[in-house]
């Protein structure tokens, strides 16, 4: 990777941002401290400020994805031989709501795509958006805008301990399952305070929260910020990890250099950490 080339490009774009935002303060100083004189010229100002401002963002999307497609990319999947990463790709509308770990968005958006083995347990995982739709009614009239309340990274693992039903375990948060699984307490005091659990029968629960599984679930959860709920059903196991942030997405106030590209690859740590930690690559339960 050029990262000098890259990060100028990037300084360009806050070069672009910073001078529209400045044309545009400049322009309203005008209208409020001469407002009989200035006029075409604030006018013309407040325009060039908008053109400026737009032409870096602009600038700066098309530098995300130029860096997401022709620089990471090759990097992780040279880098990791077993993994694919597709950015514009992510999972599906349809497969997230089938999952029933999270209410229906009113919008959803899905991106950066990564899929492979690791210790021979296939995996599947991207960025996930979901958002409500909200009506706010005001003197001028009906508003509506959208509110997430879902922003972070949603993970399909093989799992060797194969189920019939379903066991869901949420961090604080109603999923769609609720009204259709029954609450279950188990033995440990911390998991209980941390998580809510529910299954279609107590034996699957406890069947696959065991002691140590339980152990290593609240390890996951320590080193891993943001709200977390898991779905355990038919040799599958799915996290969903609430963290408020994209994954792989560079900043516009951020130099781009080595430890960027370091502090990506670190996230892919947590496919090692959940099988690890999990022990879902051991094929004793089939």
């Amino acid at each position: 990777m050029d990262f000098e080339i890259l990060d100028k490009k990037r300084k360009l774009c806050v070069w672009l941002t910073i001078s529209g935002i400045v044309v545009f303060i400049i322009a309203l100083i005008l209208i409020v401290s001469l407002p009989e004189k200035a006029g075409i010229l604030s006018i013309i100002l407040m325009i060039i400020g908008v053109g400026v401002f737009i032409a870096g963002r602009i600038k700066f999307v098309s530098l995300k994805k130029v860096f997401k497609t022709k620089h990471l990319k090759p990097y992780i999947e040279k880098k990791y031989p077993t993994y694919k990463y597709e950015p514009k790709q992510g999972l599906s509308r349809e497969f997230v709501n089938s999952l029933g770990m999270y209410k229906t968005p009113d919008r959803f958006r899905s991106e950066d795509m990564l899929l492979g083995t690791f210790k021979d347990v296939k995996f599947t995982s991207s960025d996930v958006v979901l958002e409500e739709r909200r009506v706010r009614h005001t003197k001028n009239g009906t508003q509506v805008y959208y509110v997430p309340y879902f922003t972070g990274r949603i993970f399909a693992f093989d799992f060797n301990k194969k189920i019939v039903g379903k066991v869901l375990v949420s961090e604080g948060h109603k999923t769609t399952f609720f009204n259709k699984l029954s609450k279950v307490s188990l033995e440990s005091i911390d998991f209980n305070k941390q998580f809510n659990t529910y299954a279609t029968d107590q034996e699957s629960a406890f069947y696959i929260l065991t002691p140590q599984f339980m152990e290593a679930l609240l390890k996951i959860e320590r080193n891993n910020p943001g709200s977390i709920t898991m779905l355990f059903t038919e040799g599958k196991y799915y996290i969903g990890i609430n963290s408020n942030r994209d994954t792989f997405e560079l900043s516009l106030w951020h130099k781009v250099n080595e430890e960027t590209v370091k502090s990506f690859i670190k996230d892919l740590t947590i496919f090692e950490e959940i099988v690890d930690e999990l022990k879902i690559d051991r094929k004793i339960f089939n």
